[in-house]
């Protein structure tokens, strides 16, 4: 019997596949549950290979609903990406390392927009790492190369942030 306060898990199954491309994933990074309980899993694979980059969509069934993304720094696209969110309104919001930006999805994968420039002054990001939405929709971001934390509005307008290396 486990001692109190804590559990033991039991392992039901595993869904997805490596793969570069359909029903599997190549190097994921992060995930996102939605409000219909579609899993948005992010593939970061590898420099060799940028045509596998993608964010995947399926559920606890195994089932598969596409995926959208592409490599680069155009609109919809991404090269590093670190993480995933959810605002309320069911918009995705990914994190790109690489082009210091955050970019915005619905939840059928059509581009809305992206936000964020490469700097350390207020607002300007270096290398986004995590991010994470609060009761009133704002994102927290994980500025990882400038060892602080950023709070902005879905829209990115910057609030407040917090954090130094050390």
């Amino acid at each position: 019997m486990p001692k109190q306060g804590t559990s033991r898990l039991r392992y039901s199954h595993t869904i997805g596949l490596v793969a570069m491309e359909g029903r599997g994933f190549s190097n994921p990074v992060d995930l996102a549950i939605s409000s219909e309980d579609r899993i948005y899993v992010v593939s970061r694979t590898n420099p060799e290979q940028p045509y596998g980059i993608r964010v995947g969509i399926c559920n606890l069934e195994s089932d598969y609903f596409g995926d959208f993304g592409d490599y680069g720094s155009g609109d919809g696209q991404f090269v590093w990406p670190t993480a995933l969110a959810f605002d309320s309104n069911d918009n995705l919001y990914l994190a790109d390392e690489y082009n210091h930006r955050v970019t915005v999805f619905d939840a059928e994968g059509n581009f809305l927009s992206c936000w964020g420039e490469e700097g350390s002054g207020d607002g300007q990001l270096g290398g986004p790492a995590g991010l994470c939405f609060d009761r009133d929709d704002n994102l927290y971001v994980a500025d990882h190369l400038n060892s602080r934390v950023q709070k902005f509005t879905r829209d990115g307008r910057f609030l407040l942030k917090w954090g130094e290396e050390g």
